[in-house]
């Protein structure tokens, strides 16, 4: 995965040829820009960092789905997020512990 100024988030197939292509906007980032993309190691989730001089954001993304999720929490808390350490048995449908 990787982002641009714009917060387009974009994904790379490997498998497959001319493999780049657009998944989605980050929502609700007037004046944040992306900090880190956290990719699981089989590249199932990722989790965007992005924050403001004021607020944090953080969502989450899942290969299959088409849509991210807000994690509200982050922002509720003003979490910066450092690192991940993904757990190597999750699959496709789940993270199991984080």
């Amino acid at each position: 995965m990787m982002a641009n100024k714009k917060s387009e988030i974009y994904r790379w197939f490997f498998k497959e040829r001319d493999s780049l292509k657009y998944a989605f906007l980050i929502p609700n980032t007037e004046k944040a820009s992306v900090n880190k993309i956290f990719v699981s190691q089989k590249g199932y989730h990722a989790i965007i960092s992005l924050s403001n001089k004021d607020t944090k954001f953080g969502y989450y993304f899942n290969i299959k789905s088409q849509k991210i999720k807000e994690l509200f929490k982050i922002k509720e808390f003003g979490i910066a997020i450092e690192s991940i350490a993904w757990d190597e048995k999750c699959s496709d449908t789940s993270t199991n512990v984080i």
